[in-house]
């Protein structure tokens, strides 16, 4: 079965649980007679949505689609989405900062006024902030920085519009998947994966049924865990079969996951994420990049800092350290990609292929790894040049991204073998190889940690 077979929109799924949820806080009302596809009434219109009342149409299918037969008390309407969105931004100083030195505040208005048109996403929308909290935050701040990046492109009013909804709506697939998958605390199963990957398609499917939505907003939101280099989902199209809007969620995304799972509980500015931002330039369309790093530069934005500056020896110790395991990593790992010939229709293959080289142009464009940045960081040490100590704390952010870009292709390798290659001695290669790798690692680990 394929992602796209994971969703029917006359089938009831867990959607209707969560408006029997939503239904104990707001009243959820049958708008209409819900009826299964043989046209027997399950539900009067006029009737709640409780709990006992999802009962009788779960195990049917239904002649329209739930969203489109029910309405919810005091739904989430432009004017209280703009104030969650301010309240979302008011809780972090940096972006308050950001959002009255580029005079957002318009703007933002009128993408709540143009999404106020469409009663299913009000519908869901409301039903995000009550059953998934956290997903509706991360949507408040990925859509305020989407609709930024887009006014700081000069995107058009339409392409702007369709960006603002498509953030606004990307994660909506997420309320058809069952809860007890969202909420699991081990590993998730290879099916439990593909039910979480196919919430882009779910999601494509629901905003290309609603009439008058920009047909870039649906595209968009299929798009969003794509990346350039084709290891995204669903189709693992590479940048040069992907739209613009998809991608600005997608590194948007990336930025706002960062900043709020890190950078806040580390006391750093947003505009500490530019080192980061540079390893992965071409993650996510080089456009995408380059503007967001001009807003994080023309910012006002002070820097933080979160390292004192007697600790700054110890964190240079660090990074030699680590970059010296990673050139042994890439050195282990360039003769196994070397021996993979590189195959343009082969999707896996190419993958790995734009992984390493991505980790490459990284290492050899800012030359962190090299002997000559190992030699000025120890002349940084010794000579206790202050003025370069955010340099330092920068390349170690730049090194821990290019750690988990390396983790990644270790990852893409052993399934390559497992999973793809018919060859024995590639897959022979592959093994010995990451059993080296393993070995270094384990080395690293016997290390002293850095208390940062």
């Amino acid at each position: 079965m394929t992602e796209k077979n994971l969703y029917d929109p006359l089938k009831v799924d867990a959607y209707a649980g969560h408006l029997a949820s939503v239904n104990k806080v707001k009243n959820v009302i049958a708008t209409d007679n819900i009826c299964n596809e043989q046209g027997a009434i399950l539900i009067p219109k006029g009737q709640s949505i409780s709990a006992e009342a999802t009962e009788k149409i779960v195990r049917f299918k239904l002649i329209r689609p739930l969203h489109d037969t029910v309405s919810i008390e005091n739904e989430l309407n432009d004017t209280s989405l703009y104030k969650a969105l301010m309240d979302a931004i008011k809780k972090t100083p940096d972006l308050l900062s950001m959002h009255k030195q580029f005079n957002l505040d318009s703007i933002i208005r009128m993408q709540c006024h143009c999404y106020n048109r469409f009663p299913v996403l009000r519908q869901k929308l409301t039903v995000l902030s009550i059953q998934l909290p956290k997903t509706f935050a991360n949507v408040l701040t990925s859509s305020w920085l989407c609709t930024l990046i887009g006014f700081r492109m000069k995107l058009s009013d339409d392409d702007l519009n369709a960006l603002f909804l498509a953030s606004l709506t990307h994660d909506f697939g997420m309320l058809h998947i069952s809860p007890e998958i969202l909420d699991k605390k081990g590993d998730l199963s290879p099916e439990e994966w593909r039910q979480i990957h196919a919430h882009v398609v779910i999601g494509q499917k629901i905003l290309e049924e609603i009439q008058g939505l920009p047909k870039a907003t649906a595209q968009a939101v299929l798009e969003h865990h794509e990346r350039c280099d084709g290891t995204g989902y669903p189709t693992q199209r590479d940048g040069s079969k992907l739209g613009l809007l998809g991608q600005i969620i997608a590194m948007t995304d990336s930025v706002i996951a960062i900043y709020t799972n890190r950078f806040i509980k580390e006391n750093r500015s947003i505009r500490e994420i530019i080192p980061i931002l540079q390893v992965n330039n071409e993650a996510h369309f080089y456009r995408t990049y380059e503007t967001i790093v001009l807003i994080l530069r023309q910012s006002d934005l002070p820097p933080s800092k979160t390292i004192s500056d007697d600790e700054i020896p110890a964190l240079i110790d660090r990074f030699s350290e680590e970059g010296n395991v990673m050139n042994l990593r890439l050195g282990i790992v360039k003769d196994v990609i070397n021996e993979l010939e590189y195959d343009e229709n082969n999707r896996k293959l190419t993958a790995l292929h734009n992984v390493y080289r991505l980790i490459m142009n990284v290492v050899n464009g800012a030359g962190i790894l090299s002997d000559s940045y190992s030699r000025w960081l120890d002349q940084v040490k010794k000579e206790q040049l202050a003025f370069a100590y955010q340099e330092a704390e920068d390349a170690m952010q730049m090194l821990k991204e290019l750690q988990f870009h390396m983790k990644r292709l270790t990852r893409m390798l052993h399934l390559y073998a497992k999973n793809n290659c018919k060859d024995k001695n590639t897959q022979t290669l592959i093994a010995k190889s990451l059993k080296k790798i393993s070995q270094v690692d384990a080395s690293l680990m016997k290390a002293p940690a850095l208390t940062e």
